[in-house]
């Protein structure tokens, strides 16, 4: 989904929630920079930044970030512990 409509969604739905954005890739990723979801306090998700492995981490975080009402960066490191090509 595109930023205004998940703007306009969770605008419409009257619930708090949380706007995850990825703002930056290394290497090949389902997803690049700018790519953002939604995430409201019943559940519900809008968008993706993954093939569905980092939604529901982000999922799990969100009611304590609404707790603070702050930002917060995490980051995810996909490639395999095994992967030489990353000069491990």
């Amino acid at each position: 989904m595109e930023m205004h409509e998940l703007l306009t969604v969770w605008m419409e739905s009257g619930r708090s929630g949380v706007l995850a954005t990825v703002t930056e890739v290394e290497g090949h990723a389902y997803r690049k920079s700018g790519a953002s979801m939604l995430l409201l306090e019943d559940g519900r998700r809008f968008g993706s930044i993954s093939p569905g492995c980092l939604e529901s981490d982000l999922a799990e975080r969100v009611p304590e970030m609404l707790g603070h009402a702050a930002e917060e960066w995490v980051e995810y490191d996909m490639r395999p512990e095994d992967d030489l090509s990353w000069g491990r």
